[in-house]
């Protein structure tokens, strides 16, 4: 019987305290509502003293001091109950991309990878839109590695999605995995045929690939002290071999060159035709 009205006197004091803090919210949102934001704030701190409500239902009173501070132009404090609203499961996506947008503003990429996280492991139904947005976040800073992850599941999700293939074609470039890099520029190319971003890099990535071949076997036949025949042969027969390798790159540096004309194509295309014994074409790429 004790036992029965232990749980029962816990019981009305959990409502008791669900009543408590709806009727407190309730009020401390009148103000925010009217825009008298540091009367919102000393409310939702009176919630906060008064240690009212669970977890889930004091997040919302830090992340509405978090907007009422970025109302009053304080951003440091916008930040730190942003931070606290989220560090307690915060259910409402606005003060996700509330602070967001302030560490867009400040171009704090570690901030915005923090959000989107938490934002995906707080809010599942928001998971691939902050996948979507961890893959610029990753680009911006360098990150290619968690980039590729990223981009792995948008383009399980979006097959068919250029930008999403692109950007994995990207991340493999940057982390040197060049001919997984190939496969997904063209890739990208089936399904936007005229992305100059996506020719001029694939076309340039086969450029190097096959121009550093070339050079390779120049070098090493000019580090020889006295070539005999056979050498000049062999050297002859290696820029045989990677001509070939360099002329995979033509199509997608034209194509590039046509969409949008630049210094560093036209030099490349020189290059290109010069190394393949191709002087006609050259001409048109000279300087």
């Amino acid at each position: 019987m004790k036992q029965i009205l232990t749980l029962l006197s816990l019981v009305i004091a959990l409502n008791l305290s669900a009543q408590d803090f709806d009727q407190m919210l309730n009020k401390a949102n009148g103000y925010f509502f009217k825009k008298d934001y540091q009367t919102a704030i000393n409310e939702y701190q009176n919630i906060l003293k008064a240690n009212v409500g669970d977890s889930l239902q004091r997040s919302w009173a830090y992340g509405y001091i978090g907007s009422c501070s970025e109302g009053l132009g304080n951003t440091k404090k916008a930040i730190t109950n942003y931070l606290k609203s989220i560090e307690l499961g915060s259910p409402y996506a606005l003060f996700y991309k509330n602070l967001l947008k302030i560490y867009k503003n400040q171009k704090d990429y570690k901030g915005q990878e923090f959000v989107l996280i938490n934002l995906q492991k707080n809010l599942p139904y928001e998971y691939r839109n902050a996948a979507k947005k961890l893959a610029y976040v990753y680009l911006k800073s360098k990150q290619y590695k968690k980039m590729l992850a990223t981009c792995n599941e948008l383009t399980s999700w979006y097959p068919n999605k250029f930008k999403f293939v692109y950007l994995k074609a990207v991340a493999y470039h940057q982390l040197k995995q060049f001919d997984d890099a190939i496969a997904t520029y063209k890739k990208g190319i089936e399904l936007n045929a005229a992305d100059l971003n996506c020719n001029k890099n694939l076309g340039m990535l086969l450029f190097i690939i096959g121009n550093k071949q070339f050079d390779n076997a120049v070098e090493k036949y000019n580090a020889i002290a006295k070539p005999t025949d056979a050498d000049y042969k062999k050297c002859k027969k290696k820029l045989a071999n990677a001509r070939p390798k360099m002329m995979l790159s033509e199509p997608y540096l034209l194509k590039a060159y046509k969409i949008k004309a630049s210094n560093k194509l036209k030099k490349t295309l020189h290059t290109l035709y010069i190394k393949c014994n191709k002087k006609e074409k050259a001409e048109l790429y000279k300087s």
